[in-house]
């Protein structure tokens, strides 16, 4: 089922909320990740958010899944919509699946 066009945009709200606050909350040793995929159910009581890191996805899934309800706290703080969904988080291992990919690639040319 397609999104809507209101839904998109209160996914990019939410992915760029969050960004700033997971780069307060999370602590610095878990080094770079990002968020990928932000995807709010169409009541808005759920959303799924993506993260990448190329350190420990594990531990830093471990982390935030420690700290989410400081983060929606503070989404709820500065979201401009009536309800903020629930967060949970998940990783993307698609950068991980590509360069899978890309290695059996290279190893298939090499024979």
């Amino acid at each position: 089922m397609e999104k809507s066009r209101r839904i998109e945009k209160i996914n990019e709200q939410i992915k760029t909320i969050l960004s700033s606050i997971l780069h307060e909350v999370i602590d610095k040793t878990f080094g770079v990740f990002s968020i990928t995929i932000v995807d709010t159910s169409p009541d808005m009581h759920h959303c799924k958010v993506f993260v990448s890191s190329f350190s420990d996805p594990a531990k830093l899934l471990e982390e935030l899944d420690s700290k989410k309800h400081t983060v929606n706290k503070k989404l709820a703080s500065k979201m401009t919509t009536k309800f903020t969904p629930k967060i949970r988080f998940y990783l993307d291992d698609s950068i991980e699946y590509a360069d899978k990919i890309s290695r059996l690639i290279d190893e298939s040319k090499r024979k």
